[in-house]
């Protein structure tokens, strides 16, 4: 697992400082999938981004778009990303935290997640806490988010997020985001075969491209701020990179 360090105020957030169990996820790239849905669950105090400050839009339109990407060469599917609090779940009271293991997050996921995958539909379960995740070490308040190998589930940590009110923090977020739903989905030979040789082997599961999403070094943060900055200030709001959305297409044309 990368740890990023944050700082410089609220800004200063790992992009997507992640752990990703060994095996990915099934192929959903392929036929058969008719549907991708996410479902996002969020604690008290851990209310995800949803608008912008000062523009119209919701942030969840940045991951839409790059999970669109990844389908591109798919066949046909529908995909539901909730983009605002309306219809995302509030939860209730928990009985864990602030400190949340991987058992933890399970637990929450099996209590809460009203969407199961099946043959013919694909769920990820997305939930924001208003703690931190623990690991053997410890309290590990530098990591912003999890995605927990083929389980779908993803767990996001807000004080690690923050929440301040620009638009520079919501491209982190949803960066942090994309980046576990690539984790999620098998990106990087975490589960999906690779098309070209980009595994970065001494970091795992990331890539070598350093304009992609999936690459390491976007985790620490003056990189994770030009990153958001670069990528998604500009018009094009696809940030993972050719390689990664090659093994997607791949995978697509494997059945």
């Amino acid at each position: 697992m990368n740890r990023a360090r944050s700082g410089l105020l609220l800004l200063a957030i790992s992009l997507a400082a992640c752990s990703s169990d060994e095996g990915g996820s099934t192929n959903l790239f392929g036929t058969g999938v008719e549907q991708v849905v996410l479902e996002v669950d969020y604690e008290a105090g851990a209310d995800p981004f949803d608008a912008y400050p000062r523009r119209a839009g919701s942030p969840w339109d940045l991951l839409e778009d790059n999970i669109e990407a990844l389908f591109a060469q798919s066949s046909p599917r529908t995909l539901l990303v909730p983009k605002t609090l309306s219809k995302m779940q509030p939860l209730g009271e928990l009985s864990s935290g602030p400190d949340f293991t991987t058992s933890e997050i399970l637990e929450i996921a099996g209590a809460n997640r009203d969407v199961d995958s099946t043959e013919l539909s694909r769920s990820f379960y997305i939930v924001f806490l208003d703690g931190f995740f623990e690991d053997q070490a410890g309290r590990e308040e530098q990591v912003l988010g999890v995605s927990l190998g083929d389980t779908g589930v993803i767990a996001m940590f807000k004080p690690v997020v923050g929440t301040s009110d620009d638009a520079l923090s919501r491209f982190v977020e949803q960066t942090t985001l994309i980046h576990e739903i690539g984790h999620a989905v098998g990106l990087v030979d975490n589960g999906l075969p690779l098309a070209s040789d980009h595994l970065d082997e001494e970091n795992g599961a990331h890539c070598t491209n350093d304009r992609c999403v999936m690459y390491w070094l976007n985790e620490r943060v003056a990189d994770a701020i030009r990153f958001a900055r670069e990528r998604f200030m500009g018009e094009d709001t696809v940030v993972f990179g050719q390689e990664c959305l090659d093994d997607a297409y791949a995978a697509a044309g494997a059945e």
